[in-house]
């Protein structure tokens, strides 16, 4: 839509990029608040957090140069996991829940900053962490190995079998797969969501904190390792260097971040090179 990277973080960090190499300058907020996801969709992108004054915070910008926000009250329960957009609309997730569970409750919303009344999670015991749309349905993951789908992000059904050692860090959807990457190389791959195969498991410390899908293979960026698969099944280890903690791809380049304010680019996501660094954190990156 864009055809830009855009990075956001601490103090309401946002830059954004052509080609991952050249970046602008950093646009701060003067109130400390931290955004942690990106969405895009309907003519717009939307960057969300949270100020640590119990409110959940949401930016949108039309052109990645001038951006409006909004804050909605958290009250220190409902705090922001993500923002994300499928079938035609954004949703936020948060935690918290009522009667005292932790089901997590979605918010949507057609341009980011309007949102509708919170609807929990009904009769769960976890709330989720992090999604992503398939062809026709949004998968979610949380702890405790929880992965859970809904085609219409108000009803959920929870995959079973499901154990703390299966719970994933990030999600990827392509080829009619989802694909999850976790803690010590963990691997899993599901075609609806709810029936998962068997985990594929790497090397103590290797912690795959992104999985993207190129639009031919799957990569899992871990830290010591990258994983990569055509089917979300058969993976080839190997070695990397610096790697980041988050990732995008895009026109052939991954472009990732970690501490503190440090951006990488590689060619291959085994080979990481610096290419910029920001006076504040970088919480989430993508290709919009």
């Amino acid at each position: 839509m864009f055809n830009h990277f855009i990075a956001v973080g601490r103090m309401g960090l946002r830059l954004t990029s052509p080609d991952g190499a050249a970046w602008s300058a950093p646009q701060l907020a003067k109130d400390p608040h931290t955004l942690a996801s990106i969405a895009t969709g309907n003519g717009c992108v939307v960057a969300a957090g949270m100020f640590g004054t119990g409110q959940n915070v949401f930016y949108r910008s039309t052109d990645l140069q001038q951006w409006e926000s909004a804050t909605a009250k958290s009250d220190y329960v409902y705090m922001l996991h993500q923002v994300a957009f499928g079938g035609g609309r954004f949703m936020a997730m948060s935690a918290g829940g009522v009667n005292g569970d932790d089901s997590g409750v979605m918010q949507f919303s057609d341009d980011g900053l309007k949102w509708g009344e919170r609807l929990p999670r009904a009769k769960k015991a976890h709330s989720l962490g992090r999604v992503v749309r398939g062809k026709d349905a949004w998968l979610g993951i949380g702890s405790f190995g929880l992965k859970s789908v809904s085609a219409d992000g108000q009803t959920w059904q929870d995959a079973t079998g499901q154990t703390p050692a299966d719970t994933l860090i990030d999600v990827a959807y392509g080829n009619g797969m989802y694909v999850g990457g976790g803690l010590g190389g963990l691997r899993m791959s599901s075609a609806d969501g709810l029936t998962w195969g068997a985990r594929d498991v790497g090397e103590e410390g290797e912690h795959i904190h992104a999985m993207v899908f190129t639009g031919k293979e799957f990569v899992g960026v871990g830290l010591g390792a990258t994983y990569v698969s055509k089917d979300g099944q058969r993976w080839t280890r190997t070695p990397n260097h610096d790697a980041p903690v988050s990732c995008a791809y895009a026109r052939g380049t991954f472009v990732g971040a970690a501490y503190k304010g440090r951006i990488l680019v590689s060619r291959d996501a085994i080979t990481w090179k610096q290419v910029a660094t920001c006076p504040q954190h970088i919480q989430a990156i993508a290709f919009v």
